[in-house]
C-alpha cells in the first residue's frame, strides 16, 4: 500500500504514512501499481523534503525557546502581586479569627464557657466537654480561677444556654490532699487461739475484747479458734498454718512445747503474737507479746501479805492450770517465800485444773477442813477458785474477810469480786487486765504500713501496768474503773 499524498509506501497494517504522517487510506481506488523507477526518484523527493523539514525544526525552535523565555519573564511580575495579595487575604482574615475566637474563649458565668461553681467544682461546658479548674496545693482554702487560654472553636453565631443540650458527663472533680491510699483493701487474715471463756470473768472479757477488736469492720478476716489444752492449740496452729493466714494469735495454755510449730510458722511467713500468757522459747520465734507480766502479780501480792506481818503464815494454796504462765508466774513467789521464811507455811496445795474450776478449789478446802488442817490464808488463783473455797468456809461457819478468822486473796479483778473487797468479805484482789486486743491491732497495723513496732523490751514484750487492791482502801471509783464484767 502507498501514500496517497507522497506516494511512499506504507507497511501493512500500518495506520499512518511512515514518510509524510499521512494517514493510510486502503481504498481500491487509491491503489496503483507503481513504477519501480518512479518509486525511487520519489524516494528520493521525499528524503530531501524530509532533510529540509529538519532544517527548518532546528532554526524554529531556538526562537520558540526565546519567545517563551521572554514570555516568562513579562509575566513573572503579575504572578508576585496575585501571590501578595493571597497573603494579605490570609493575614486579614487570620486577625479577625483570632478577636473572635478570643470572644468566644471568655465568656461570662452565664454564658457558654465552663466556670466553677461557689463550691470549687467543675461545671461542664456547652460541648459536653468539662474543664478542671488550678489546684491550690498550699492551703485549704477554695481553687484559685486562672483565666482560661483563648480557645480553638469558632464564634457560634447567637447561641444560648437552653438552646444547648445538656452535658452526658459528669464534671472532673476537684482533687485536694487527703490522707494516703491504705497499702491494701482486702481484709487481713488472722487466726486467734484463745482459752475457754467460760473459765473465768477474766476470760469472758478477754475473748470479747478480741471478737470486737478483730471484726470484719474494722478490716480483719478472724478465725476464733477455742483450745483450752496445750495439744488442741498445736493443732489449731498447724491448721492455721496450713490455711496460709497472715497472722497467729495465741494464749497458751503451757509455757512450753512451741519451737517448732512457731518456727513452721516463722517459714511460712506468718507473724505469731503472744497475749495473756507468755511462751519459753527464743524470742525470735514470735513477733510481739502483750501479757501480764504474771510473777509480778505473784511478787505484788506476797508483798502485800508479808506488810500485814501476822504472827504466822499458814496458807490454803489453789493453783490455776498447771504449767501455765499465770500459774507459774503466781505460784512461785509464794513458794519461795515459804521456803525462805519459817514463819511462811503451805498447808495444803491443789489445783483448780485446766479451767480453773471453782468447784474444785471448793473440794480442796473442804478435804482441809475435814482433815482438820488450820490455815488463816486462802491464796488462790484466781477469783472464781477464791469464791469456790469462801463457799466451803461459809458451809462450815467459817468466818473470813477483813474481821473474820481467814484472809481471802484472788486475782482478775472482777467486778463482783472487787464489791466483796469492798464489803469487807474479801481482803485483797490482783489486778490482771484482759485488754491486749487494741494493742496487738496497732501492732498489725503498723507492719501492714511498713514500718517496725517501737516500744518492746528485750522478750519482744509489752507488759500491761497493773496493781493490787487492798479491801481497807478500794474505792467505787476503782470498780468502776477497773472491775471486769456487769
Amino acid at each position: 500500500m502507498f501514500c496517497i499524498k507522497c506516494g511512499g509506501q506504507i507497511p501493512e497494517n500500518s495506520a499512518f504514512c511512515p514518510i509524510c504522517g499521512a494517514p493510510a487510506v486502503r481504498s481500491q481506488s487509491n491503489y496503483r501499481q507503481p513504477n519501480p523507477q518512479s518509486v525511487h526518484q520519489q524516494h528520493v523527493q521525499q528524503q530531501a523534503v524530509y532533510q529540509q523539514y529538519q532544517t527548518q525544526q532546528q532554526t524554529l525552535v531556538p526562537g520558540l525557546q526565546h519567545a517563551a523565555a521572554d514570555q516568562k519573564k513579562r509575566s513573572t511580575p503579575w504572578i508576585i502581586a496575585a501571590v501578595s495579595v493571597v497573603v494579605a487575604l490570609i493575614a486579614v482574615g487570620a486577625a479577625l479569627y483570632f478577636a473572635l475566637s478570643q470572644r468566644c474563649g471568655n465568656p461570662e458565668p452565664s454564658s457558654q464557657g465552663a466556670a466553677l461553681s461557689s463550691s470549687g467544682e467543675a461545671q461542664s461546658d456547652p460541648a459536653g466537654i468539662p474543664e478542671v479548674p488550678s489546684e491550690n496545693t498550699h492551703d485549704n482554702t477554695e481553687p484559685i480561677q486562672e483565666t482560661p487560654a483563648a480557645s480553638t472553636r469558632p464564634n457560634l453565631p447567637d447561641f444560648t444556654e437552653s438552646s444547648l443540650p445538656a452535658a452526658t458527663e459528669p464534671p472532673i472533680p476537684v482533687y485536694t490532699e487527703t490522707e494516703p491510699t491504705p497499702v491494701r483493701t482486702e481484709p487481713i487474715k488472722v487466726g486467734i487461739i484463745h482459752l475457754d471463756p467460760s473459765e473465768s470473768g477474766y476470760r469472758q472479757a478477754n475473748v470479747k475484747d478480741l471478737k470486737n477488736t478483730f471484726s470484719s469492720e474494722n478490716g480483719y478476716d478472724a478465725t476464733f479458734v477455742t483450745a483450752p489444752t496445750f495439744d488442741r492449740q498445736l493443732n489449731a496452729a498447724r491448721d492455721f498454718i496450713t490455711n496460709e493466714v497472715e497472722y497467729i494469735l495465741v494464749s497458751a495454755a503451757e509455757t512450753t512445747g512451741w519451737d517448732e510449730v512457731l518456727a513452721d510458722a516463722q517459714e511460712a511467713g506468718i507473724k505469731v503474737f503472744l497475749f495473756d500468757r507468755m511462751i519459753d522459747c527464743d524470742p525470735s520465734l514470735y513477733t510481739a507479746a502483750v501479757v501480764s507480766d504474771m510473777r509480778q502479780e505473784g511478787v505484788t501480792a506476797v508483798a502485800w501479805l508479808e506488810s500485814l506481818n501476822l504472827d504466822e503464815y499458814k496458807i490454803l494454796h489453789i493453783q490455776g492450770q498447771p504449767g501455765s504462765a499465770a500459774q507459774i508466774g503466781r505460784s512461785d513467789p509464794l513458794t519461795e517465800k515459804c521456803a525462805a521464811d519459817d514463819k511462811w507455811t503451805i498447808v495444803r496445795e491443789g489445783t483448780g485444773g485446766d479451767s480453773w474450776d471453782p468447784n474444785e478449789a471448793r473440794k480442796i478446802a473442804e478435804a482441809a477442813i475435814d482433815a482438820g488442817e488450820s490455815f488463816n490464808i486462802v491464796y488462790a488463783e484466781n477469783d472464781g477458785m477464791a469464791d469456790g473455797v469462801v463457799q466451803a468456809l461459809d458451809a462450815k461457819g467459817i468466818t473470813h474477810g477483813v474481821n473474820g478468822d481467814v484472809i481471802i486473796m484472788g486475782f482478775d479483778c472482777n467486778k463482783w469480786a472487787l464489791e466483796k473487797l469492798k464489803s469487807g468479805e474479801w481482803n485483797y484482789d490482783g489486778q490482771c487486765s484482759p485488754f491486749q486486743a487494741a494493742v496487738i491491732d496497732q501492732m498489725i497495723k503498723t507492719l501492714e504500713a511498713g514500718k517496725a513496732i517501737e516500744g518492746l523490751n528485750d522478750l519482744n514484750q509489752i507488759i500491761s501496768e497493773e496493781k493490787g487492791f487492798d479491801a481497807r482502801t478500794i474505792t467505787q471509783a476503782d470498780i468502776d474503773a477497773y472491775g471486769l464484767g456487769d
